[in-house]
């Protein structure tokens, strides 16, 4: 399967609420099925449910990254990158 590169910038979103606001417009514009917890948001990585297949994989590259670990708080933030990370075809790169 073709690998899929999207970009999240920080600069759209300031906030854990407007960050799933940003994920759910990024993975599902049509069907709006969102990922506004943690268990959600790994869900949507894993794919299959609007923007990529199950397990293709991704490259995800976060724009203004360090405006986000403090706007949602270190721990917040290492929460959010550590889920996305736990799933196997997915790669964050944090800029």
């Amino acid at each position: 399967m073709k690998q899929i590169s999207i970009i999240f910038d920080g600069n759209n979103f300031s906030d854990i609420e407007s960050f799933y606001s940003e994920v759910t417009r990024v993975f599902n514009p049509v069907s709006g099925v969102d990922g506004r917890n943690l268990d959600a948001l790994q869900d949507l990585l894993w794919g299959g449910m609007g923007l990529h297949e199950f397990k293709q994989p991704l490259e995800i590259h976060w724009l203004n990254s360090k405006k986000n670990r403090k706007d949602f708080g270190y721990f917040n933030f290492r929460k959010l990158v550590k889920v996305m990370r736990q799933v196997p075809h997915v790669n964050v790169s944090l800029e």
